[in-house]
């Protein structure tokens, strides 16, 4: 009877506690900054990709790199390298931004044109060419329409001419009748001098009539 019953407790099975593994992968957790790394053409530099924390639209134009043992963000138009500190936000980006010359030159900032066959055809012929604005341009504008239809100064003060401007241009700035009274008189004697001039070159005898 001995023999059997330790015979049974040899032979009873337990659950068996798995151990926990000790050949865990080899695989390096990515951390936030250093996902995904991309070498670049410098053998010290490496483009560190955008996080969930770059949610502003200025990054857009940045690209971040590791050059060295530093994090720099880089212009995606002059490549300008801007140093960063680690409580450093976008705003410096946005500002740089803005000053850029070759973004002021990109693609992006120029306008479709059309222009209408000579030969009177339906066919119109689209153009890329760059776009700028000019306000003193669009104030002579304005004085010679006012000049040329004979409008009233105050129509530059009314509310639907006001909002039909804005709609037409949004950074044209319409002034009120004191400022476009000036623009009219200044067109004035620009116009007198060179009527003036054009007389002073003639040879022959000019006869002026009026009907009164």
């Amino acid at each position: 009877m001995a023999d059997e019953s330790e015979k049974n407790a040899t032979t009873t099975s337990f659950p068996s506690i798995s151990k926990p593994s000790t050949t865990s992968s080899s695989t390096p957790i990515s951390l936030d900054d250093e996902k995904s790394p991309k070498q670049t053409n410098a053998a010290d530099s490496v483009i560190l990709p955008l996080t969930m924390r770059h949610t502003s639209t200025t990054w857009t134009h940045f690209t971040r790199k590791r050059v060295g043992e530093e994090v720099k963000d880089e212009c995606n138009y002059c490549n300008k390298q801007l140093a960063r500190g680690p409580r450093a936000g976008t705003s410096h980006l946005t500002e740089h931004t803005k000053k850029c010359v070759k973004k002021c030159l990109d693609i992006r900032q120029t306008r479709l044109f059309g222009t209408q066959a000579k030969d009177g055809g339906s066919n119109e012929t689209l153009s890329l060419a760059p776009y700028e604005f000019h306000q003193d341009h669009g104030r002579r504008d304005l004085a010679e329409m006012i000049i040329l239809h004979e409008y009233p100064l105050s129509i530059v003060e009314h509310y639907g001419f006001r909002k039909y401007s804005k709609t037409l241009q949004s950074s044209f700035k319409v002034h009120f009748r004191s400022t476009t009274q000036k623009d009219i008189l200044q067109r004035y004697e620009a116009e007198k001098e060179s009527i003036s001039a054009l007389l002073r070159k003639t040879n022959s005898r000019i006869a002026l009539t009026t009907d009164m």
